[in-house]
């Protein structure tokens, strides 16, 4: 795909993207989406079959935003413990707020259209998440502050007990308040944490060697 066309695609996304917060999507029309990006409409199909196919885009464009903050958290300064718990922390209300910044009742709209469409695309998207997460953990395991067998199965572990609370998993009433799902999330995370917890102070025992 040459310059021309990734920027005629970025517009198209950036448009729709717009569209689904201010209108929704049932109330979102592909020559809508066309004239926002100052295209024409049958442009829209040179690059997305469908309004389902340029929703599923969208939500992976957003999706790709919130890898890129899992991965700068991953290569802050932060310890491997702060680190855990921002990453997974962000995978669950980066969802949450922009699911919260779509037009009212679109949500439901959205997943209801794409939802086995997105089911296909979502274990790709986890897949990532887990990578990330060994990461981090494989760092925390080396520098004694947790210990466990297998990465990626303790980054599944995680993922998996948080899925819960993704907005996939609930309907737009389901989300509440911002305050009870950081409830719901502290006590998911902490009961996960301390089953790796290493059971000495890192800070005081000398880095174990692999």
């Amino acid at each position: 795909m040459n310059k021309g066309n990734c920027e005629h695609r970025e517009a198209i996304l950036d448009a729709a993207v717009k569209l689904l917060l201010s209108k929704g999507y049932k109330n979102m029309t592909m020559e809508e989406v066309a004239n926002n990006a100052n295209l024409g409409k049958g442009t829209t199909y040179l690059y997305f079959e469908s309004k389902e196919d340029l929703a599923i885009c969208c939500i992976q464009k957003l999706v790709q935003k919130l890898h890129e903050k899992m991965r700068l958290i991953a290569k802050s300064s932060l310890n491997p413990a702060e680190k855990l718990h921002k990453m997974v922390s962000a995978r669950v209300f980066f969802r949450f707020e922009q699911a919260k910044a779509i037009h009212a009742g679109s949500l439901d709209d959205i997943f209801e259209s794409v939802r086995k469409k997105l089911f296909l695309k979502r274990e790709q998207i986890h897949e990532v998440e887990r990578r990330l997460l060994a990461e981090v953990l494989v760092e925390g395991r080396t520098l004694g502050y947790f210990e466990f067998d297998d990465a990626f199965e303790t980054a599944l572990a995680f993922v998996t007990a948080t899925n819960s609370l993704l907005p996939y998993n609930l309907n737009s009433h389901e989300l509440g308040d911002r305050t009870d799902v950081e409830v719901r999330f502290e006590s998911v995370f902490s009961l996960l944490s301390k089953g790796i917890a290493a059971k000495h102070d890192p800070l005081q025992k000398p880095v174990r060697k692999n």
